[in-house]
């Protein structure tokens, strides 16, 4: 008996949205630097590189991000089944493979927000910035302040001292132990961890503009953690409590798609210096610049004012906290020309545009945040080190992308 139709694409219904990253993978991108990094004529030939760029957007378009989750979908889930074509990737391919092609996640970022552009659904009338802050994959438990790394390499030193002067009394011989001659391990990572915290402090130093002669050591509870050094602790918005996360900041068109029309990683808790970036980034993209801008108080920099008001884009960025700014009529009159930059952004959010524009701010940015941690469930990267995350973070945004060019109905596969 048959319980199922004998062909594995008469399971899938035409407009799943599995049958769409199907076409689209065969027909649509411009996969071929995934390809040729397949060019070793020795071993078994690898699984098709395409089926398992297939079978990775599915999952993170669906909210299936482990490799071994995936590994068993493909054996369990009918549409993984009808994209692997009945084959069965085991959960190491498919980890290897997605980190093995995190640098081409730009490109497919491109690639998919050009077709979104070409469906109608990117407008750049206005886009709205906003940051979110995402766990790293590391623990709070496996970070050590700065103060604490150098206690415990003093404590380590004064034992190793005890140890000697027990085994040797006030002798100094010529050679030492072999146990005692080499460093230990914990040793090692203590240092990399001090000398680490001590870069950042130069860099902080530099950053401020302070003389490397008379720059300041590290503070006590500067943080490094073990497992992923270049993550950072932060405070969440939403809990208000601190965690060990990456900021990742999401530029979104107003329309009713949601487009995200550019994405970056940082490990800077603070927004504000990734204004600029995110808004070149849409015109290095898409070719055009958005018309409208909008952020909250977290991106009020006099920089980043003075970089929109240089780059002719109408900025709408919060200078106070929440609803502060909108409250009152505006000022009746010419604006005086002592104003600053922030005054004269102050008194822009309350005239009647300004607070139209503004409002629609929460409305633009922070449901695909919503959307991506918990109607995905994507709250934590699941690798490590900045530039792995960002590839990643490229993953999760394309396919918020894919989700959102499937909803829109303005791309139809073909039938089955």
């Amino acid at each position: 008996m048959l319980l199922m139709p004998p062909s594995v694409s008469d399971w899938v219904s035409d407009d799943h949205v599995a049958r769409m990253i199907s076409e689209i993978v065969d027909h649509q991108l411009d996969v071929s630097l995934v390809m040729a990094s397949y060019d070793e004529l020795r071993g078994y030939p690898p699984y098709d590189p395409r089926m398992l760029l297939k079978v990775l957007l599915l999952g993170y378009c669906c909210g299936i991000f482990s490799s071994r989750k995936l590994a068993e979908a493909c054996r369990t889930h009918t549409p993984f089944m009808f994209l692997a074509a009945l084959q069965h990737p085991d959960f190491r391919t498919i980890a290897a493979f997605r980190k093995r092609h995190l640098e081409i996640m730009d490109d497919l970022f491109d690639q998919v927000l050009s077709l979104c552009d070409v469906a109608g659904l990117v407008k750049l009338g206005h886009v709205s910035v906003d940051g979110s802050k995402f766990k790293a994959n590391a623990s709070k438990s496996k970070a050590m302040s700065y103060g604490r790394i150098a206690k415990e390499m003093l404590e380590q030193a004064e034992a190793i001292d005890a140890a000697e002067d027990e085994l040797y009394g006030d002798t100094t011989p010529y050679e030492m132990p072999e146990h005692l001659r080499d460093p230990k391990e914990r040793r090692r990572r203590l240092d990399e961890a001090k000398t680490e915290l001590e870069r950042r402090a130069r860099e902080k130093n530099k950053d401020a503009k302070r003389e490397s002669t008379r720059s300041k050591p590290p503070k006590d509870t500067d943080q490094y953690n073990f497992t992923d050094p270049e993550s950072r602790i932060m405070k969440d918005g939403a809990t208000g409590g601190f965690v060990q996360a990456y900021n990742v900041q999401n530029a979104v068109d107003d329309t009713e798609h949601h487009i995200i029309v550019a994405t970056d990683v940082s490990n800077q808790a603070a927004d504000n210096p990734q204004l600029l970036g995110v808004t070149d980034q849409i015109e290095r993209r898409l070719g055009r610049k958005p018309k409208k801008l909008s952020a909250d108080a977290g991106y009020n920099a006099e920089d980043n004012l003075d970089g929109l008001a240089e780059r002719e884009i109408d900025a709408y960025i919060a200078i106070g906290g929440r609803e502060s700014d909108l409250v009152g009529d505006a000022p009746r009159g010419p604006i005086p020309k002592h104003y600053t930059t922030r005054e004269r952004m102050a008194r822009k959010l309350k005239t009647k545009q300004g607070k139209a524009v503004y409002k629609r701010r929460k409305h633009v940015a922070e449901p695909v945040f919503g959307e991506t941690k918990h109607a995905r469930g994507f709250r934590q990267f699941h690798l490590r080190g900045e530039d792995n995350v960002r590839g990643e973070n490229k993953l999760v945004a394309l396919t918020h992308n894919l989700r959102r060019l499937h909803a829109s109905g303005r791309y139809r596969p073909s039938p089955a």
